[in-house]
């Protein structure tokens, strides 16, 4: 029910705001810690194990994956990062030339890989500055939501049929349309220098497209998995991965753009 839906997330973006400004590092580097875990008990459905027993062991394996991380965050982290982003690049190439695979060991490997450096990335942009994660969450849930109204009114010309048969070219084109104004109002609040306004715009253009290939290929998990959604565990919504999945491909370029712009923040 869309109330069930609105209840959840008024819910969860108030954790969120609480979590990002108002408590301590340590407490927020456990926050998403909880969240990685979350999205591994889903992820570990996707990927073909069905006994709770052997789910959890892939919670506790990324459990461990996050504390190693953690240790080397500081000297590794940037370099994890690229190698985060280079390889949403690598799963595009896949998505587009109908390449992907459904071995289930290389899913739940890419799965552990993908929430790792999703949390790397949230812990140090977090670190840099709570301001600048909010932004970059609302031009990525902004995409979704600008191309899901713009698919409803223009949709026509189908993205990837065989993957996603409600995503359009239009509703695409809509979400970085609307998400290059976002970032208009976004430059102005947080009072970037105007030097990197035209790259805070590229940037953000690019935020609305990478978000659409972490959006693909949840998708293609779902559909090789023969289900609808990622779980139940956000009542009215599905599953956790289905709202963050966006947000885990573009958390690692957007790290690298503002280590770019922000240098100083």
């Amino acid at each position: 029910m869309l109330i069930t839906r609105v209840i959840t997330a008024l819910i969860l973006i108030a954790i969120f705001l609480i979590e990002n400004f108002w408590v301590s590092e340590l407490a927020f580097l456990l926050f998403i810690t909880i969240i990685a875990l979350m999205g591994a008990w889903e992820w570990s459905a996707l990927g073909g194990l069905t006994q709770r027993r052997h789910r959890w062991i892939y919670v506790v394996i990324l459990l461990v994956l996050i504390y190693l991380v953690y240790l080397v965050k500081d000297s590794w982290g940037t370099g994890l990062l690229v190698f985060g982003a280079l390889w949403w690049c690598f799963k595009l190439v896949l998505l587009a030339t109908n390449k992907m695979s459904d071995n289930s060991e290389k899913i739940l490997l890419s799965g552990l890989w993908v929430l790792m450096i999703a949390w790397l990335a949230f812990a140090l942009i977090h670190e840099q500055s709570p301001a600048l994660l909010l932004a970059g969450l609302i031009m990525v849930w902004g995409a979704d939501s600008f191309a899901y109204f713009a698919g409803k009114k223009l949709g026509k010309t189908k993205l990837a049929p065989s993957i996603s048969p409600g995503k359009t070219i239009e509703g695409v084109m809509g979400g970085t349309a609307g998400v290059f104004f976002l970032a208009l109002g976004l430059a102005y609040i947080i009072e970037l220098e105007t030097g990197n306004w035209i790259w805070w715009l590229i940037g953000a253009v690019m935020i609305s497209l990478i978000s659409v290939v972490g959006d693909l290929y949840e998708s293609w998990l779902k559909r090789n998995a023969g289900v609808k959604d990622s779980g139940k565990l956000l009542p009215g919504h599905g599953g956790l991965l289905d709202r963050i999945d966006g947000v885990v491909a573009v958390l690692p370029f957007y790290f690298l753009l503002i280590n770019w712009l922000f240098t100083d923040a």
